[in-house]
């Protein structure tokens, strides 16, 4: 995660920085969505011998 200055490259950077040091989406939030996409991944992916 970019440094709050960080607006511009080179680099990561905000494209629109957060209005506050702690205006991130809760980690409770990101995980779902980390499993929901592995989920997700995993179901589109042939399984080896057909299973």
């Amino acid at each position: 995660m970019p440094a709050l200055h960080r607006t511009a490259p080179p680099g990561t950077y905000w494209v629109i920085p957060p209005r506050y040091r702690n205006d991130f989406f809760p980690r409770e939030a990101v995980f779902d969505l980390i499993v929901k996409g592995r989920r997700q991944l995993r179901a589109a992916t042939p399984q080896p011998g057909g299973a």
